[in-house]
C-alpha cells in the first residue's frame, strides 16, 4: 500500500493501459510485461502470483470509496507464456467511480519476486478511451 501513496509510479513491473469511461464507470484493460513479472518455470508451466490493487483518490489524496484488491494465480502453459512474451499479459476490470474521485492508482505486484508496478490515471483525462503507458 505504501507504493500507492508514492507520487512517482513504480516501474518494477511494466504496465500499459487503455482506459474508457462511461458515466460513472471506468473500464480498464492493462497489458503487463510478462518478463518483468518474474514468473518461475515449473515443468511445462510458468507460475506466479500477481496482486492487483486499485484505489481511487480525491483531490486531497484521500481514498475515495473502498480499495479493490485481487490475487491472480498464474499457471501459463509454454505456448501461452511465449505468446504473452510477445504481446504482454492482459488484465481487465471495471469499477464504479466513487463520488469525489479525481484519479485512479493501480498497483500490480509479484510478492515472490518483490516486483511492483504502479500506474496513476487522472480521471479528468479519461473520456471514451485513453491510453497510458510507463
Amino acid at each position: 500500500m505504501q507504493a500507492l501513496n508514492r507520487p512517482i509510479d513504480a516501474t518494477g513491473i511494466s504496465v500499459d493501459a487503455s482506459v474508457g469511461r462511461a458515466r460513472d464507470h471506468l473500464n480498464l484493460e492493462a497489458t503487463l510485461d510478462v518478463e518483468s513479472l518474474g514468473l518461475v518455470p515449473d515443468h511445462d508451466l510458468w507460475t506466479g502470483r500477481l496482486e492487483a490493487v486499485a484505489r481511487f483518490t480525491t483531490a486531497g489524496g484521500i481514498g475515495a470509496g473502498a480499495a479493490f484488491a485481487q490475487t491472480v494465480n498464474l499457471n501459463l502453459h509454454r505456448a501461452t507464456y511465449e505468446k504473452a512474451m510477445r504481446g504482454g499479459l492482459t488484465y481487465h476490470n471495471e469499477w464504479k467511480i466513487p463520488a469525489g474521485a479525481v484519479k485512479l492508482k493501480l498497483l500490480f505486484a509479484n510478492p515472490a519476486s518483490g516486483k511492483i508496478g504502479t500506474l496513476t490515471i487522472p480521471l479528468s483525462e479519461v473520456g471514451g478511451g485513453v491510453a497510458y503507458a510507463k
